[in-house]
């Protein structure tokens, strides 16, 4: 295989391992933002149980 061909490989491979990484930090922060959201309700559910009571 000629250098040409072995970089242009390399270069495929690193931009497949660039797309992962960049779906699963997507993945995570929608799971951060999931979980901040449910954060942020249970508070709210208990402030107002704790003014309702």
């Amino acid at each position: 295989m000629s250098e040409a061909k072995e970089a242009r490989r390399a270069l495929e491979i690193a931009k497949d391992e660039i797309t992962s990484a960049l779906e699963k930090a997507k993945r995570i922060g929608e799971l951060l933002d999931a979980g901040w959201r449910f954060d942020k309700t249970l508070i709210e559910t208990q402030i107002h149980l704790s003014s309702a009571g």
